[in-house]
């Protein structure tokens, strides 16, 4: 009677091994899938919201306040002591060009968080009035999204901390993203270049090519030692 009772409990575990085992793998696949869908799902949200983007995002970032604007429009010139230096991730500056509907902060570095605040300055380029050239990144979504539109003789107005300054455009191009030719770090201008990405019939996917704004300082304090 014990080992009929043992054979019948043997038949219940492999039936129910044959039950629940699939229903397991089941599970498993599907939760594996989820995973994979909302990461790519995640993905594809945040490129839409870049891409459909036509106006300042509302970030509130406890650096922001640490920001106030020179309003002396008149100074020619300052010693580097006089100034702060700006630090990673605060904000620098304010951009304006009036001529194309651009107002945007100017962040100290230019990584994809810092991007998504408005316009990031490569902190491998001079400050404005530094001298050589001050190298300015946005998406063409916001804060960029008229760039292309600007014109020569266009002003573009940056606001520091130190100083106001005005640069006027004389050269505009698109270059491969991959053209480290199209600035010069080192110059002993006092340059502004700002670019953004530039499409014309690849709205979406690698954009491969940038558009240049490159402008002279007209006005503005000159940083000395």
């Amino acid at each position: 009677m014990m080992e009929y009772h043992c054979i019948k409990n043997q038949k219940k575990g492999k039936l129910l091994a044959y039950i629940f085992t699939p229903i397991a793998f089941a599970l498993i696949w599907f939760l594996i899938i989820i995973l994979l869908c909302n990461t790519v799902f995640s993905r594809a949200l945040a490129y839409g919201s870049m891409v459909l983007l036509d106006r300042p995002p509302n970030f509130s970032d406890p650096v922001d306040t640490l920001f106030v604007p020179a309003t002396d429009e008149s100074l020619t010139a300052l010693k580097l002591d006089q100034i702060e230096y700006p630090q990673y991730g605060s904000v620098m500056g304010q951009i304006e060009i009036e001529s194309i509907g651009v107002a945007t902060k100017m962040m100290y570095g230019d990584n994809n968080k810092l991007l998504k605040k408005g316009a990031g300055m490569y902190i491998g380029s001079r400050i404005p009035g530094y001298g050589g050239t001050c190298l300015v990144s946005g998406h063409n979504t916001y804060p960029f999204k008229n760039l292309k539109n600007i014109q020569i003789g266009d002003i573009i107005k940056v606001t520091t901390t130190y100083g106001v300054y005005q640069y006027e455009v004389y050269k505009t191009d698109v270059r491969p993203d991959s053209d480290k030719t199209a600035y010069d770090l080192n110059t002993d201008e006092q340059l502004l270049v700002l670019y953004t990405c530039f499409w014309v019939n690849t709205p979406i996917g690698n954009v491969k090519e940038r558009f240049f704004a490159y402008s002279r300082m007209v006005s503005g304090p000159v940083l000395i030692h």
